[in-house]
């Protein structure tokens, strides 16, 4: 499903509007269950998968890949170009690739029937140059007991590697893809996000701190990573323009992967960060929280 959030006065209103709905609530996140880490076994099998993920992009092996992508797969690529799974097996793996690096960089992270690992490394196609390391989020999914790499999100500071994109980006696909949202589920996330959207505007932290979970991993378009104290921080220093547009939402169990095209306007800055931006909401008790932000620039500003 696809959906755009308006900017500016228009998303002041509407966050207002939601804010006063008796129906809308936005609760406490739920404490942490320990670190979120998970278990032993889990991320051994995790560890597994992404070392087999790596083998079979270098070995061109098609069969192997089938297995271990879902059939919802999204790539984001480190020049904001987006590709579902049958494009990147159609289009990319063909070319071959001579690099395939991996170093983690941040813990492993569980929710429910989710894992999201934050590395360091690159997949690089024979017709580039070299590259420069990436921050990697990767999300791995159970499903039937196997655990399948869902989504794939890549960002590094400096010019993009692969095409420039144009202002608009390319082509989303995703909405086209499985993984759907109950009705139910759907109105909770879109109120989510344009609640999300009013507190980039308003300034809102004391409502921002209650829609981020404590252990929010945040990859800005320049590959650095930070924490929750770290996003709040740069909240406060003021966005007067929050646009997302082309939205897409997928559903992986408790967990919801939302991808925006979006648009910011620092306060004070002329210029505009065009980025394709994962959210990624996962349901903590009664509520519904962000654990993980992911943004990869699409054009020079």
């Amino acid at each position: 499903m696809k959906k755009t959030y308006p900017t500016s006065r228009a998303a002041l209103a509407l966050g207002l509007a939601l804010l006063l709905a008796p129906v809308i609530t936005v609760q406490a996140a739920q404490p942490p269950t320990g670190t979120d880490q998970p278990a032993p076994g889990i991320k051994a099998a995790v560890d597994a998968q992404e070392a087999a993920f790596l083998k079979a992009v270098l070995a061109q092996d098609k069969p192997a890949l089938n297995g271990l992508l879902d059939d919802d797969f999204v790539y984001v690529h480190e020049n904001g170009l987006i590709s579902t799974k049958a494009q990147f097996l159609q289009d990319f793996l063909p070319l071959g690739y001579t690099a395939a690096i991996r170093t983690a960089s941040e813990p492993d992270r569980q929710f429910g029937s989710t894992v999201f690992t934050i590395s360091v490394g690159h997949l690089q196609l024979s017709t580039e140059t070299p590259y420069p390391d990436n921050t990697v989020s990767h999300v791995w999914a159970n499903k039937n007991g196997q655990w399948r790499l869902v989504h794939r999100h890549e960002a590094h500071l400096g010019e993009p590697i692969g095409k420039q994109l144009a202002e608009t980006g390319g082509p989303n696909l995703t909405a086209a893809l499985g993984s759907k949202l109950s009705p139910e589920v759907a109105k909770i996330i879109n109120e989510r996000e344009a609640m999300w959207v009013y507190g980039m505007l308003a300034t809102d932290a004391p409502r921002m701190d209650k829609m981020h979970d404590a252990s929010l991993r945040y990859v800005h378009v320049n590959g650095v990573t930070s924490g929750k104290i770290d996003f709040l921080r740069e909240l406060m220093g003021g966005y007067p323009e929050t646009y997302f547009m082309d939205t897409t939402l997928r559903q992986f169990g408790d967990t919801v992967l939302v991808l925006h095209r979006a648009r910011y306007r620092h306060l004070n800055r002329p210029e505009q960060s065009p980025a394709i931006v994962l959210h990624a909401w996962c349901k903590k008790g009664a509520d519904w929280v962000l654990v993980a932000r992911h943004g990869t620039r699409f054009a020079n500003y």
